[in-house]
């Protein structure tokens, strides 16, 4: 079984499609990787809430809403159409998966090195090391 399809069992579990990950690991190497998005987050006034999901303490939750306030609206569209969703759908898959993927390609407060390469690749990396596979 390939790495993409155990990903895809393991957030089918959790409600979620495979291709929604794969889908949102595409557009956030889009958006200038996970740092680029994180970073618009900061000049949105969410830098606690960042700082929260890079250091080793408690992850503050996203809300759809907030995501609507740093994301810009055509570049949203993009991942709901890709995804087949509207917009506040859209908005509910990066909550869902923007703290989970800064949280693993962190350490000690930023990201790693490989978090500013390839999102796809090292996203399931990340998701196959803490599948053991």
């Amino acid at each position: 079984m390939s790495i993409l399809n155990t990903v895809t069992d393991m957030f089918a579990s959790k409600g979620s499609s495979g291709n929604d990950l794969e889908s949102v690991l595409s557009w956030i190497e889009s958006q200038n990787g996970i740092s680029g998005i994180l970073d618009k987050m900061k000049q949105h006034g969410l830098g606690a809430m960042v700082e929260s999901w890079l250091s080793d303490k408690e992850n503050i939750s996203l809300l759809p809403e907030q995501v609507l306030s740093f994301m810009d609206a055509p570049e949203l569209g993009k991942l709901a159409k890709t995804c087949g969703i509207d917009l506040p759908s859209a908005a509910g898959l990066l909550v869902k998966y923007l703290p989970l993927l800064a949280d693993g390609l962190s350490a000690s407060g930023a990201l790693t090195s490989g978090a500013t390469k390839n999102l796809l690749s090292e996203g399931m990396s990340l998701l196959q090391g803490k599948l053991n596979i």
